[in-house]
């Protein structure tokens, strides 16, 4: 089945993160998208500093076109232009400024396109007393607020994933959706603007909608005292988690399975207000419980689901509908293997400069057996998770 978006033209101006995963995601829904690199390394995620591709750029980049242009170059700027007269979208994440100083941002490409949709994704916008500022994914969660709900005072260490970075990416896809609906509407383009500190902050609207009405700034603890979160190490090591919320049922239920039924009743933990009173204590004595318990038992008995990244990408490849799917190396738009284009990376005339990521007919046959390795030991591994092994 072809994607909503096809015959949707996407320039994708991207490094890194956010301005390859905005692409990337309308790529996923059937969009062409031709990324535009400089000659002279590409993306710096291609390399970064551990040496050749690496899992960094395969994330953000699959189902990808490429093409290499020095944008500082008078040929390279009318092969921009060229292409982007026939785009429906041009996304960069880019500096504020830096596409004017190229002469290729929305005002000039859009005299030859008026129906062009031009998507900028910056720290905290084209305007504003952090303008000139750098802006990295850390910038982006601390001006977001989302640093102070995943940092504990007590030890300050920056955890997780590249919330501001994907985030910004996911809200740029969306507002290019919402361009495209209104054009259809309208039949002109427009200039859309996402950043990094506003949609870490979009993400976090209960949490900054309550420090607003209530004045008291939310912590690492609070959401999991809120919705009766808790965690647990097991005997074997092993970590897993805990999702009470507020239904009865759940909560006579983990009392049986951790072998306190008196616990139902306490006047301490009898009600969820009381349990959020007394959030620490409880957390304490369930803990203890637990500790004694291997991670699958401790599974069992709460009748829930045994998690972890490995586990997690098998079940998805098996159960999420297609969202994740095994693929067949060997060939280009989809696979791992279309972004591990370097060999090949270097483009001659035009358009047939346009090329789909892929490596020679050369290296196929040994990719095409290893990608059947990781299949079959994919499935394996999936048997044995259904198993409970």
């Amino acid at each position: 089945m072809n994607g909503c978006l096809e015959g949707i033209r996407v320039l994708e101006l991207g490094n890194f993160i956010s301005g390859p995963y905005g692409a990337m995601l309308l790529a996923d829904m059937g969009a062409e998208v031709i990324k535009v690199e400089n000659p002279k390394g590409g993306d710096p995620f291609r390399g970064w500093d551990l040496g050749g591709d690496q899992p960094n750029f395969w994330a953000y980049n699959r189902g990808k076109k490429g093409i290499t242009l020095n944008l500082q170059t008078p040929e390279g700027k009318e092969i921009f232009l060229a292409l982007a007269k026939n785009a429906d979208v041009v996304l960069d994440n880019y500096r504020p400024g830096v596409m004017k100083k190229l002469g290729i941002d929305y005002e000039t490409v859009s005299k030859s396109n008026p129906g062009v949709i031009y998507l900028s994704i910056t720290g905290t916008g084209p305007t504003g007393p952090y303008v000139k500022r750098p802006a990295y994914d850390t910038v982006g969660q601390g001006l977001g607020g989302m640093l102070s709900l995943l940092m504990d005072a007590k030890n300050p260490r920056p955890i997780g994933p590249n919330y501001a970075d994907s985030l910004s990416g996911m809200f740029a896809c969306i507002g290019v959706l919402g361009a495209i609906a209104a054009r259809a509407k309208t039949g002109k383009g427009q200039q859309v603007d996402t950043t990094m500190a506003g949609s870490t902050l979009a993400f976090l609207i209960a949490p900054a909608t309550d420090a607003l009405a209530t004045g008291k700034i939310p912590g690492p603890y609070t959401r999991p005292m809120q919705s009766q979160t808790y965690a647990f190490t097991g005997a074997d090591g092993a970590m897993f988690a805990i999702h009470l919320s507020s239904p009865q049922k759940f909560w006579e239920g983990l009392c049986k399975a951790a072998g306190h039924p008196e616990l139902i009743d306490d006047s301490r933990f009898n009600t969820r207000p009381n349990r959020r009173k007394n959030y620490n204590e409880l957390a304490k004595v369930f803990g203890e419980s637990f500790r004694r318990l291997f991670q699958r038992k401790a599974a069992r008995s709460l009748d829930g689901a045994i998690g972890s990244e490995r586990r997690a990408i098998h079940a998805c490849l098996r159960h999420a509908g297609g969202f994740c799917r095994p693929t067949d190396q060997t060939h280009g738009p989809g696979d791992r293997n279309c972004a591990q284009g370097q060999a090949e990376y270097t483009h001659r005339g035009f358009p047939e400069r346009i090329q789909r990521y892929q490596k020679s007919p050369s290296a196929a046959a040994p990719r095409a057996r290893r990608a059947q390795r990781r299949v079959s030991q994919a499935a394996r591994l999936q048997r044995s998770a259904d198993r409970g092994v």
